[in-house]
């Protein structure tokens, strides 16, 4: 029984704070995300690895969004990466890249 109730405890204080977490902002971050695929990936000429990138530049903006990162949830981040387009793809991923990590 103390098994049980010590399990019980530890799933709660594991699983509180996060829960916590992505309650604050998830509707705002979730309507965000779905507007910039829903504009975003149509009618793009971008290679494989560069729809790869934008993917993943994507999904790391939600996941700033959900945890209230102020620089994920100005939504200018997501508008840059729906401004990409074939002529200018290389060289705009890699500005957002640097900008990503502090370079």
């Amino acid at each position: 029984m103390r098994r049980l109730a010590f399990t019980l405890l530890a799933l709660a204080a594991l699983l509180g704070p996060a829960a916590a977490q992505l309650g604050t902002g998830l509707p705002e971050c979730d309507r965000r995300y779905k507007e910039f695929w829903s504009r975003a990936a149509a009618g793009k000429e971008l290679t494989g690895g560069q729809l790869a990138t934008v993917h993943r530049y994507a999904l790391r903006a939600y996941d700033g969004c959900t945890s209230g990162d102020e620089h994920m949830l100005s939504g200018d981040f997501l508008n840059r990466l729906a401004g990409i387009s074939g002529a200018n793809a290389d060289e705009a991923l890699r500005d957002i890249g640097r900008a990503l990590t502090g370079q």
